[in-house]
């Protein structure tokens, strides 16, 4: 949703999706912000980076979490 950025990615950022998928999670997003702005709803927007994936730590969440699981089923 953010684009490239060179610099560590901020909330305050100006969305600026570069393909047609980022752009319809960028849409979801303001829709949600003027649902929320607009009706007075608690809406939050969440956006985990890194969460799970090839060359990922082994002690980020996901990545945690299936090699606990695994662990414990042996």
């Amino acid at each position: 949703e953010y684009g490239i950025c060179d610099e560590p990615m901020q909330e305050s950022f100006v969305l600026k999706p570069m393909d047609d998928f980022a752009a319809s999670k960028a849409a979801a997003t303001q829709y949600c912000v003027k649902e929320a702005m607009s009706r007075d709803l608690p809406i939050y927007t969440i956006r985990p980076f890194f969460v799970y994936g090839n060359y990922e730590l082994r002690t980020r969440l996901i990545t945690s979490m299936i090699l606990g699981a695994s662990r414990e089923n042996r």
